[in-house]
């Protein structure tokens, strides 16, 4: 799960690179575009978003990165983040099923 911060970098390097290529940025770039981030946070972001599978680094030298956004990735785990509601509908349904039935049962036999 990605902080604030991480999300706000991805957020601008899905902006720079809509075309789903390689790119070169400098740290220069991003912080232009968040205002009040420093390089050294800007920085560990890029590592962050890198190591939890966000983006590939092609390499990087200095305050210079080349990057490429996964999509594929991040569409999953938009997906997997979204719960089936149909289904928990119908766990809530057979439970409250299974829960009068049983009540209806006890009641039958002790009267």
């Amino acid at each position: 799960m990605l902080d604030k911060k991480c999300g706000e970098v991805l957020r601008v390097l899905k902006k720079l690179n809509a075309e789903e290529s390689y790119k070169v940025v400098t740290l220069e770039e991003i912080a232009g575009e968040l205002k009040g981030f420093s390089l050294a946070v800007i920085k560990q972001c890029m590592d962050t978003l890198a190591r939890e599978g966000y983006i590939n680094i092609k390499f990087c030298e200095d305050n210079t990165y080349c990057y490429s956004i996964k999509k594929q990735i991040s569409a999953q785990q938009e997906v997997a983040a979204k719960p089936n509601n149909k289904l928990m509908y119908l766990y809530i349904f057979l439970a409250a099923f299974a829960g009068s039935f049983l009540a209806f049962m006890l009641v039958a036999l002790i009267f």
